[in-house]
């Protein structure tokens, strides 16, 4: 299944270089030119990385970060900030937003795919192959943004973030036991979800005190 990336620039140039790196791999690639509407285009378009250019109208990449990083509905979201080599990079800023990364322009198309794919790969997976996702001091809660995010992508047909991170045949759930309750019934959700998507898939939970 795809990925889906939002390039956040206001240099038609650099869109254009994104897509065409990516056009032979596994990603829907979109680009917008200002920081503002990626923002906004988030919640139809569900990336699962967001290319943001630092020095860009409406909010710059230091800033799009921020407000991606922190919002539960948006924060697992990969963001890579996009510096010109010719202007100083705000290491303080980038510290401080959240972004996962960043990589100056220009660049060769191998290494910005490169950088994604680092991002990308890494998400949610331990050792064995299997999902982990740690819930603790009372984080079961997040589970809910990303849960109707779900909902949202299958009722559209759309196969989001949330649901590649639920998406193999295993999944393990680590949580407090107090949120047992709570917990199970998110699990029992995320089943009833992959039964509408056509999936099935081994959801166990490890309870810890």
């Amino acid at each position: 299944m795809a990925f889906r990336l939002l390039v956040a620039d206001d240099s038609i140039t650099i869109q254009k270089i994104v897509s065409i790196a990516f056009e032979n791999e596994d990603m829907e690639v979109e680009g917008v030119g200002d920081g503002q509407e990626a923002f906004d285009r988030i919640a139809k378009f569900n990336p699962d990385i967001v290319l943001a250019d630092v020095d860009m109208p409406g909010l710059n990449g230091f800033e799009l970060s921020t407000k991606i990083k922190s919002s539960p509905e948006t924060n697992d979201i990969k963001v890579l900030l996009l510096a010109s080599d010719f202007e100083g990079f705000d290491e303080q800023r980038y510290q401080t937003c959240g972004a996962n990364n960043h990589i100056s322009k220009p660049f060769k198309s191998d290494d910005i795919v490169k950088m994604v794919k680092s991002l990308l790969d890494g998400s949610f997976c331990d050792e064995e192959g299997a999902r982990d996702l740690r819930l603790v001091d009372g984080d079961p809660v997040l589970l809910e943004p990303l849960l109707q995010r779900h909902v949202l992508a299958a009722a559209q047909g759309h196969r989001h973030v949330g649901h590649r991170m639920f998406g193999r045949a295993r999944v393990r759930l680590v949580a407090q036991l107090e949120r047992r309750e709570r917990v199970e019934h998110l699990c029992h959700t995320l089943r009833k979800l992959d039964e509408r998507m056509g999936e099935v898939h081994q959801i166990k939970v490890h309870f810890i005190v």
